[in-house]
């Protein structure tokens, strides 16, 4: 169980332990033991405690200190409060001492230690360029020559400066002298004070900046080309294409990575490889889709052909008149179109003058062709007969009885011939 033995003082968790009373005051890390009796330095009640100091168990045994972290804690609001490590942090990073060296400026770091030191050597300005020498014979422009003048405000013994061997060093200025050189005409040159103008041309653009991206001064000319540029022709290398006005000379080189075009009846984008491939493809199962219609078309024309002749013999089965006796016809046809045959046979069935039953079939090339059919009549029916051989046999009929008739006639004319003959 945890304990808590100062007076106002307080013990957090399992066998936590909290002996230490009010008036303890805290440490700073630069002077160490602060003598400040505020609050926030010095206690005013017990301290709180998550576990507890080196202690003896009953047997006199050690028992080591006892530590927790204190976790899920939020950063503290007064001088008071507790603080958590994101606060730690923040404050190490705002305490951080950045050191840049300026112009003729060298900073050296060893460990926590930075040492500055001055380096004139090679400065520049618009005087000039310093130099610092043992002999004030060396410096620059002090000897005669056409190539050299007297250098500008040449400060001598700056503050009696001693060299190793007891010598004095000399400070000087030395005026700078800049050539440029150009394409074409002579060289250009600058002198102390002196501005050379850079032009950009039709398609070059110049500028110049004094200051860097972190402020400091510099000077610095940029020359590139303007974002629309106007050539009369480009060239890339020596066997390269050419762009001109009169458009682009490929040299016998591929466009490579074209994005495709737009396609319409309008449009006058180039078109790539790819779309070629896809009408291609196109083209390629169009050319297949014609020959297998014209194969499809060539196979129909002699299936009509063959239908037609079939059609045709059919038409040539025909029954014949009706007979009482004889209600059983069969017929047989041939029939021809554009160079196709069929055959075709068909039966009739009359059972009545006035009913048929019919079927029939074609037969060549492979397109067989069948049919049936009834035919029977409809009105008011009459008992007499159409039928030519029901009328043969009526006037055969007739005939008979007429000759009979007149066998009679003339026994009857001879017997009245005889009676008349008597009569006189």
């Amino acid at each position: 169980m945890s304990s808590a033995s100062a007076p106002g003082s307080v013990a957090l968790g399992m066998s936590s332990v909290a002996d230490r009373k009010a008036g303890w005051q805290g440490y700073h890390p630069v002077y160490g033991q602060m003598q400040d009796i505020s609050p926030a330095w010095q206690s005013t009640w017990g301290a709180v405690s998550v576990g507890a100091g080196p202690s003896q168990d009953e047997n006199g045994r050690t028992i080591p200190q006892r530590t927790r972290q204190i976790i899920n804690l939020a950063a503290g609001t007064e001088d008071t409060d507790a603080v958590n490590v994101a606060q730690l942090k923040e404050a190490m990073s705002d305490a951080r001492i950045s050191i840049h060296a300026g112009e003729g400026i060298i900073v050296e770091k060893l460990g926590t230690e930075y040492t500055i030191k001055a380096n004139l050597n090679g400065l520049s300005n618009e005087h000039g360029t310093v130099h610092i020498l043992s002999d004030p014979g060396e410096l620059p422009g002090t000897q005669d020559g056409p190539e050299l003048r007297p250098a500008r405000a040449i400060l001598r013994a700056v503050a009696e400066p001693q060299t190793e061997n007891g010598g004095q060093l000399h400070v000087g200025y030395v005026s700078n002298k800049v050539d440029f050189a150009t394409d074409e005409g002579p060289t250009a040159q600058l002198n102390d004070g002196g501005v050379v103008k850079v032009l950009g041309g039709d398609n070059i653009h110049t500028a110049s900046s004094t200051t860097d991206a972190n402020g400091r001064t510099v000077d610095n000319i940029h020359i590139h080309l303007n974002k629309d540029i106007r050539v009369d022709s480009v060239s890339i290398g020596e066997k390269g294409p050419i762009l001109n006005g009169d458009g682009m000379d490929m040299k016998g080189l591929s466009i490579t990575g074209l994005a495709p075009g737009k396609v319409s009846a309008t449009s006058m984008d180039a078109v790539n490889g790819s779309q070629l491939h896809a009408t291609n493809q196109m083209v390629e199962e169009n050319r297949q889709n014609i020959t297998q219609l014209g194969n499809s078309l060539n196979k129909l024309d002699a299936r009509v052909n063959r239908v037609g002749a079939g059609a045709a013999a059919l038409a040539a089965l025909q029954p014949l008149d009706f007979d009482p006796d004889d209600k059983w016809d069969f017929a047989a046809g041939y029939g021809n179109y554009a160079g196709a045959h069929a055959v075709a046979i068909g039966a009739y069935y009359r059972p009545t003058e006035d009913l048929m039953f019919s079927v029939g079939g074609s037969f060549g090339g492979g397109e067989n062709m069948v049919n049936a059919g009834v035919t029977f009549k409809l009105g008011k029916g009459g008992k007499v007969t159409t039928s030519r051989t029901a009328m043969a046999r009526e006037i055969s009929s007739l005939r008979s009885n007429v000759e009979e008739l007149k066998a009679i006639v003339s026994r009857q004319s001879a017997l009245i011939d005889q009676l008349t003959a008597k009569g006189r």
